[in-house]
């Protein structure tokens, strides 16, 4: 059945280099346009503009007005990729001036997994001091007179030369949900593992295949209880897996995704990408699918955002509403996690005089 969304499935496919065959006949090009920009995968549909799966050139039979529209949006793209490699480069060379790494999360690292890394929306710049967090605060302020803001427990945040910078204090939050601390003991551990990129003349580090395995899929599975996981997560998965999935320890990777909870859910987006984004069955291991549960989470990614709370009680409707996706995701008891989401709410939002996330 031909529909917006199998489109973008199929163009996004052959943006990532996979096999898919797409006509480019009778598709509704506003709203393809539309929905890519909300899923962040809009430059990715332009590269697979250009490939062999199409059945005919489709830069034809777009409009002019959406044509422009696309491609400026996949120049902005690259500009803010390219800035954002800048402030990386720039903030590592000054914590090395002070002896302090630099470990990337997410972002410029999983760019570099993609056909071109810089069609890879950029979002934040999310880093790991190995301990040293509160120092690199320091530093920043003491320089620069930027003052961090520590608005969750598990990272504080600044703008540095026009991008926001997540400075973590630890890798995930155990605060609000205490079952992973475990998952956080082994990020800590696998982080001290890290291997070395160069940014220009600067070394930073990225994390294991082994702890991005982990870690990503951990994160996908968090986004997606808050509604908020959408196909560019997805491609960052699907790319990871392609890249490095045969390097993975997938029998550690189910073990401790089991312990946590969200084991039934990373088998899911196993079977998305292959089904979907192409992804060579031979990258991901051979568990156990459900191909109802795929559907179903397939839909809400495809969804995701169509309702956004502004009230707090709005958020409360919201949360109620997606307690089978907590449940999907985490082992833990859902009405104490509301209890620990209320009390990190007033630590971090309220209470004026709360303990540093640096006081460990």
């Amino acid at each position: 059945m031909k529909t917006i969304e199998n489109d973008l499935w199929k163009l996004v496919a052959l943006g990532l280099g996979n096999d898919a065959t797409m006509s480019n006949q009778d598709v509704d090009w506003k709203k393809l346009y539309t929905l890519s920009i909300k899923h962040g995968v809009a430059a990715i549909c332009v590269d697979g503009m250009s490939a062999t799966g199409l059945e005919h050139s489709c830069l034809q039979t777009i409009p002019k007005q959406i044509k422009l529209q696309w491609v400026s949006s996949v120049m902005q793209t690259e500009k803010i990729y390219n800035r954002q490699r800048d402030v990386i480069e720039r903030l590592a060379e000054i914590y090395n001036e002070e002896g302090l790494q630099i470990l990337l999360l997410k972002g410029y690292g999983l760019s570099m997994n993609y056909p071109n890394p810089r069609h890879r929306i950029c979002g934040d710049i999310d880093i790991y001091m190995f301990g040293d967090g509160g120092k690199a605060d320091k530093i920043i302020e003491k320089r620069f007179g930027i003052k961090s803001k520590q608005n969750e427990d598990k990272h504080s945040t600044f703008p540095f030369e026009g991008i926001m910078v997540e400075n973590h204090a630890s890798i995930i939050n155990t605060a609000i949900h205490p079952n992973t601390l475990s998952l956080e003991y082994y990020f800590e551990e696998e982080a001290k593992k890290a291997e070395s990129i160069d940014i220009g003349k600067i070394t930073c580090y990225v994390p294991t295949v082994n702890m991005n395995a982990l870690f990503l899929s951990y994160h996908i599975a968090g986004h997606f209880c808050h509604d908020e996981t959408n196909l560019r997560q997805l491609c960052d998965w699907a790319t990871f897996v392609m890249h490095e999935g045969k390097n993975v320890d997938w029998n550690m990777v189910k073990l401790k995704a089991k312990e946590t909870g969200f084991f039934k859910f990373l088998c899911c987006i196993n079977g998305i990408v292959i089904d979907k984004l192409g992804v060579p069955a031979d990258c991901l291991p051979k568990w156990e699918r459900n191909h109802q549960l795929e559907e179903r989470v397939q839909s809400n990614i495809l969804n995701f955002g169509n309702q956004i709370p502004n009230t707090i009680i709005e958020k409360i409707g919201r949360f109620w509403k997606s307690r089978w996706k907590y449940k999907l995701v985490y082992n833990e008891n859902i009405y104490l996690h509301f209890i620990l989401l209320a009390k990190s709410y007033y630590r971090t939002k309220i209470n004026k005089n709360a303990r540093s996330i640096w006081d460990k």
